[in-house]
């Protein structure tokens, strides 16, 4: 097999290598075969969450997969010799599951389970992710804080361990799950350019053309979509799937979950994907950032500073408070001391949507132990019992359960 992904320049495989070496990949390989293209990654978590597991690792595709992409292209290649494959036509490798039926907001509901893509436009769309990731990450320091911290968090958001994962994999037709996942890999690539920007560092030429078209350059979210738009990659999908991928990638990181559009199928399941993609980004922030932000003094210290907070008081401000009472969202920008932070932080469980979503937050700890640290650190016992309230009444009516 020959690779499709040898670099043209040392510069390049230089980009590659120091790329691997920030996601702590124990393999990437992509190689194109006769009949298309395989790709296999996987990551080994160094300091895994202790109520996840030790290490575990993500598969972007397992071989079971591979082969199903295998069969698809070759089953397109048999009917287009055959002069039976329409122009474009997905060819469908696996049985189809029944409505989709899962909990939102407390409520059951049920969505269209036809295919949006196929396994072969997936391998694909990673292939060219791939071929277009050194120019991306191109100027970017190996230290710099979105490298490996914002590609391992993707990785976790991929992850198909994890609760919310389960459920999906359970429920979703094989090919939407797979392309979900896909979405929890690339759905941070923004962060590249924005953290450049950030740093006010100059663009490369490659990287400015992403940026054309960029409404909101303050938006990631709308810089991962236009690159997978200039990298060919929304092209591989149908219209209605590329709408559906562009506009989750584009909203995952909106302050509030986005309202459903009209009741239109490809609105309804538009807006489940963007819904099931930010409960997965927000467990992956969360196994990514509580024990920092609870523990690490000096992670203390710097949220303190760069939110211009009071450290450690014991103190919550009583219009914060009330505004977490009400199941809001709360505003950084009226934050007096560092519990005010904790609480907001707290607070990003109002916008969980999915009960599988809230279920994971609780079993794998966070829930728990920001509410330990509120009885432990919160002088005023009312305060805490307030906090805690709150938090188990917004719980259960999503429908998951504390211990």
């Amino acid at each position: 097999m020959n690779s499709d992904f040898s670099p043209a320049s040392e510069a390049e495989q230089t980009a590659k290598v120091e790329y691997q070496k920030t996601r702590s990949l124990q393999e990437f390989a992509a190689t194109q075969t006769e009949t298309g293209a395989e790709f296999v990654a996987t990551q080994a978590w160094t300091k895994g969450p202790q109520k996840i597991g030790v290490k575990p690792t993500v598969f972007v595709f397992t071989p079971e997969q591979i082969q199903a992409g295998r069969e698809e292209m070759e089953q397109a290649l048999a009917r287009k010799a055959a002069g039976e494959l329409q122009e474009n036509e997905p060819v469908f490798i696996y049985e189809r599951k029944p409505n989709l039926v899962i909990m939102i907001n407390g409520q059951e509901q049920e969505y269209s389970n036809e295919p949006l893509c196929t396994y072969e436009q997936l391998m694909q769309a990673y292939k060219l992710v791939e071929r277009n990731l050194p120019e991306l990450l191109e100027g970017l320091d190996i230290n710099d804080a979105w490298g490996a911290k914002k590609l391992t968090h993707e990785l976790v958001v991929a992850a198909g361990k994890s609760g919310i994962s389960t459920e999906m994999k359970r429920a979703m037709q094989a090919e939407n799950y797979a392309l979900l996942n896909f979405l929890g890999m690339v759905h941070d690539l923004g962060r590249a350019i924005d953290s450049k920007i950030r740093s006010g560092k100059e663009l490369t030429s490659a990287q400015q053309e992403i940026m054309k078209g960029v409404k909101n350059e303050k938006n990631h979210g709308e810089i991962s979509a236009s690159a997978l738009r200039k990298w060919g990659v929304s092209n591989l999908f149908n219209p209605e799937t590329r709408e559906i991928v562009e506009y989750a990638i584009i909203h995952h990181s909106d302050k509030s979950t986005p309202a459903l559009e009209s009741n239109s199928e490809t609105d309804r399941i538009k807006h489940l994907i963007t819904t099931v993609l930010r409960d997965k980004d927000k467990i992956g922030l969360f196994l990514g950032k509580t024990d920092k932000y609870l523990y690490d003094l000096e992670e203390i210290k710097n949220q303190c500073k760069k939110n211009n907070l009071a450290e450690p008081t014991g103190q919550i401000t009583p219009s914060v408070l009330g505004t977490f009472e009400n199941n809001e969202a709360i505003d950084r920008n009226g934050l007096v001391s560092y519990e005010d932070f904790m609480l907001q932080y707290l607070a990003w469980i109002f916008d969980m949507n999915t009960q599988a979503g809230m279920q994971e937050a609780i079993e794998c700890g966070f829930i728990e132990k920001m509410l330990q640290w509120f009885k432990e650190k919160v002088k005023s016992e009312e305060d805490y019992q307030r906090i805690k309230k709150a938090t188990y009444t917004f719980v259960e009516k999503q429908g998951a359960k504390i211990a």
